[in-house]
């Protein structure tokens, strides 16, 4: 990437430098003079252009150092910030009057601790001890990845939501919720279905570096896929039925004392 933006720039430079050359004033005549006077703006935004390549090549280079220098420090601080703000989006969807500060921490250090550092120690470690540096046994390392966030990752997750948003007091109540989008929704398959390509892609051509913040990308489409999931069970479950009513029977005392006025009044 640095690459390339070094030849974007000694492009732009290059053609700047020239634009400067070509309209610079002449002894010769008024009417190259008011030429140069009208392409000045051109210059102006040239080396507008120009500052706004460079500040960006600056900020790109800063940030993927960052990345590069403490990778567990800045995959913690993505994840983290992605979890917070997924969780915020949430509750405000759900119209909450005030912020639950504790349930934005938990899901704050969820992704931290998890989708942060416990991938990046996966990338960056595992990997490379069992399969070697570089970007080869791509099929070994999405295996793993989609087999962690099957049996792991996804468990979690619903036991958070069970815990946090629903108040569950069983542990196993969340497990038991997945199992049932497993069998109803196929929750597994969706996921499998999003991460194999994406971590093919990741594993294949990103950089070791940025494999947690290229899968942090796509797990706000992941969030939102679980969102409509949930949504589309509560909008299937059938309203409550009003309770059962059982039919009046005629009371015997009463039938009685009728037919006993009845047979008084007879003549």
């Amino acid at each position: 990437m640095n690459r390339y933006s070094s030849i974007l720039l000694t492009i732009v430079s290059i053609c700047s430098a020239a634009s400067t050359l070509a309209f610079q004033p002449s002894p010769h005549g008024a009417n190259h003079h008011r030429t140069t006077i009208r392409q000045q703006p051109s210059v102006h935004r040239g080396e507008a252009l120009n500052s706004m390549i460079l500040l960006s090549d600056e900020t790109v280079s800063a940030v993927n150092g960052f990345y590069e220098s403490a990778p567990f420090v800045s995959a913690f601080l993505t994840c983290a910030i992605k979890g917070f703000s997924a969780d915020f989006m949430a509750q405000k969807k759900q119209e909450q009057e005030q912020l639950d500060i504790s349930r934005s921490l938990a899901f704050l250090l969820y992704g931290g601790l998890y989708q942060g550092v416990t991938l990046q120690a996966l990338y960056s470690e595992v990997f490379p001890a069992l399969f070697g540096a570089g970007h080869g046994h791509v099929p070994q390392q999405v295996a793993i990845d989609l087999m962690l966030g099957v049996c792991v990752s996804l468990p979690l997750v619903y036991t958070l939501k069970e815990f946090l948003c629903n108040g569950a007091t069983d542990a196993m109540a969340g497990v038991r919720e997945y199992q049932r989008q497993m069998q109803s929704e196929h929750i597994h398959l969706k996921y499998i279905g999003l991460w194999a390509p994406v971590q093919t892609i990741n594993f294949a051509m990103v950089p070791a570096h940025l494999h947690v913040p290229f899968s942090c990308c796509f797990s706000l489409l992941w969030l939102y896929i679980l969102s409509a999931t949930s949504a589309q069970q509560e909008d299937q479950q059938p309203a409550a039925l009003p309770p059962p009513t059982l039919p009046t029977l005629p009371n015997p005392l009463s039938q009685l004392r009728e037919a006993l006025s009845l047979a008084s009044v007879k003549p």
